[in-house]
């Protein structure tokens, strides 16, 4: 505490020495000179220094305590941006799922030959096999699984949706809870038209290639809607989703 003192107030602190070692040296003449006169010399002198003594080290408690409240309003201050910064943190967690539900669809492959995935030695015979439904049926069946895989993602996560709109309701507000309600209910049916246009889609591969009836379906619809929710988040969504999701400072 001293040290601080004499670090910051230089002067004032060869003031005091100076006074103080001149109150002394009074007082060691007065008690040189008679016990009368140190008696009156005492009397002036020693309330001088007690004052000074006890004024300096008021003052430090003074300047200890600015001290204190400085340090309590910055830890404060750290505490509030510290909270700021969560509350954004999970906001943006949650913004972000909504949206990978939606990416996953937007970038779906909708070519079948992504799910057959027909080997070197498929390829070579796929035009000479004798018995073309046991030898499409392995394929299929692969190209089955991984298709499933996408009805599977769509469900599990669909739950998943649910829990983060609750969520959304009391991190960001109701009108941003149901524009995000909608939008995520736009992206399951999304994805959905997307594997109901596989599955059917290697259904009719598989009976056009045994020889049995094929259909053809429209993939505008699917290609309509993708558009449109990409067209959401470019303008709706973040235009009322912004003041929400700034850094803080």
């Amino acid at each position: 505490m001293i040290t601080k003192f004499i670090e910051k107030h230089p002067k004032w602190t060869f003031v005091i020495l100076i006074g103080v070692n001149v109150a002394w040296y009074l007082l060691d003449q007065a008690i040189k000179a008679g016990p009368k006169i140190s008696n009156q010399v005492a009397g002036i002198f020693t309330p001088i220094i007690t004052a000074i003594i006890t004024g300096f080290f008021a003052w430090s408690q003074l300047n200890l305590g600015k001290e204190q409240k400085a340090l309590a309003a910055q830890q404060a201050k750290t505490a509030h941006s510290k909270l700021k910064l969560d509350l954004f943190d999970k906001r943006y967690e949650l913004f972000k799922s909504v949206l990978e539900h939606f990416s996953y669809g937007f970038d779906l492959p909708l070519d079948l030959n992504e799910y057959l995935c027909l080997t070197f030695s498929e390829e070579t015979e796929y035009t000479v096999a004798t018995d073309r439904k046991e030898f499409i049926t392995p394929i299929c069946e692969r190209a089955y699984q991984k298709i499933e895989e996408i009805k599977f993602y769509n469900r599990t996560n669909k739950m998943a949706r649910e829990v983060d709109l609750s969520k959304i309701k009391f991190l960001f507000n109701d009108e941003i809870h149901d524009i995000l309600f909608d939008f995520s209910k736009q992206a399951f049916d999304l994805v959905t038209d997307e594997y109901e246009f596989l599955h059917h889609s290697l259904i009719s591969y598989r009976n056009s290639y045994i020889g049995g009836k094929s259909s053809t379906f429209d993939i505008q619809g699917i290609l309509t809607k993708r558009s449109k929710l990409a067209a959401q988040i470019k303008g709706t969504i973040t235009e009322k989703i912004r003041p929400f999701l700034h850094v803080p400072e």
